[in-house]
């Protein structure tokens, strides 16, 4: 990203002098690139999803990204010399982390001329941003996927312009818009078969499972030398440093739960939760509560700790609310709403539920509940029957085990 982005602000700066950007805004844009991803967790977005689950940021982080944090934490620990390079240090590092979330504070209104620099590293106008491009590109060749996007060719033909809101907006040619729709469609094909693929999934469950179970318990060595929970060390970031993959290993050595232990033991042993189905265009107003709830509600012997529900994406939860501003043939600029990031018509995400114990009769007793609930609510549902046995899955409990 961090090359990605020099190449989009430099060109820009190369081909409209007009727009004054200066060296320190060219470096502003590149480490906010090079600094999106601070802050991932272990397992990088498995563990957002804890944080997420836990609500990290509302309650622990007064509403601010791991990666603004983890900024400001470097910065401090270091002490980073940027008085050599910025034009004004303390206000270029706000900039920068303004640029890093792509939300527009205080900087921007010091910076109107150049608020479409927030376009390029997270552009949250039309998601056409130097963080999407790059993971595309690089992530379609884990699937052989041939992506048509040419980033280069991309950079030759935008230009900034005041559009139609009075702003300065990175505008697009009229006659591209089917590259970038292909390329948004490519994105919503990785989110499909790559980010959440059944197995892949099943794995972040899993490892999500054991960290919200062990959230509490005092099994991290802080700095200071301190046990501090899992929760206790996102806290702050001098803390939160201290977490690595190597975080499963310590909590197999230090936490006496059955459950955990196991899951554990599974994984390494590559085996899975055991897949109950799959839904799509539920109907349920209550959503996934509702879902669990009424499971329970028909079947005997489950508890809403048996079932876990994953909620797959498709890359274009955001797409209603994105556009992006074009120049027509004559020179005109005008704006994409409903053609920008159209969506093809089906981009149905599932809903994928699991089991967490490993009873073989109750795995039969949840998808005869999975089926009838959705049977009598709405929506479809496949339960994966003619799959492999459960057996091949995962080993069956002794009976006390699963109570």
């Amino acid at each position: 990203m961090y090359y990605f982005a020099g190449k989009f602000v430099k060109t820009l700066r190369k081909r409209q002098p007009v727009l004054n950007i200066t060296e320190s805004d060219v470096l502003c844009v590149q480490i906010a690139a090079l600094c999106y991803n601070l802050g991932h967790g272990p397992f990088s977005h498995t563990f957002a999803d804890f944080l997420k689950e836990i609500k990290a940021s509302r309650r622990y982080w007064k509403g601010l990204r791991a990666n603004v944090m983890m900024f400001q934490h470097m910065i401090e620990v270091n002490r980073l010399p940027f008085h050599e390079y910025l034009d004004n240090p303390e206000e270029d590092i706000e900039f920068i982390k303004e640029l890093m979330t792509g939300k527009q504070g205080p900087q921007a209104t010091l910076r109107k001329d150049k608020v479409f620099l927030y376009e390029i590293v997270v552009n949250k106008m039309s998601g056409l941003d130097v963080n999407r491009m790059d993971y595309t590109m690089r992530d379609a060749v884990v699937l052989g996927k041939r992506i048509n996007f040419k980033w280069r060719k991309f950079l030759n033909k935008i230009r900034v312009e005041i559009c139609p809101d009075g702003k300065k907006h990175i505008c697009a040619n009229e006659e591209d818009l089917g590259t970038y729709n292909e390329l948004f469609a490519d994105r919503h094909a990785l989110f499909k078969e790559l980010y959440f693929e059944r197995k892949n999934r099943t794995v972040a469950t899993m490892i999500n499972r054991i960290l919200s179970k062990c959230g509490e318990a005092e099994f991290i060595k802080g700095p200071d030398g301190k046990w501090l929970s899992l929760i206790d060390a996102i806290k702050t970031m001098d803390t939160y440093c201290c977490l690595n993959e190597e975080i499963l290993e310590v909590i197999n050595e230090t936490i006496a739960d059955p459950e955990v232990e196991k899951l554990i033991k599974f994984l390494s042993n590559s085996k899975l939760l055991i897949p109950i189905g799959y839904v799509e265009n539920c109907q349920l107003a209550g959503g996934i509560q509702q879902l669990k709830e009424e499971i329970i509600e028909n079947e005997d012997g489950l508890s809403q700790d048996d079932i876990i529900v994953d909620v797959a994406k498709s890359g274009y939860e955001r797409a209603t609310r994105e556009y992006m501003y074009y120049i027509s043939p004559s020179g005109t600029v005008k704006q994409w709403t409903k053609e920008w990031h159209a969506p093809p018509a089906d981009t149905s995400a599932p809903w994928r539920v699991f089991y967490t114990k490993h009873n073989k009769e109750l795995v039969t007793t949840m998808k005869r509940g999975l089926r009838r609930v959705i049977d009598e609510k709405g929506g479809e549902v496949d339960t994966y029957d003619n799959e492999t046995d459960v057996s091949d899955l995962i080993p069956e409990e002794e009976p006390a085990a699963s109570q």
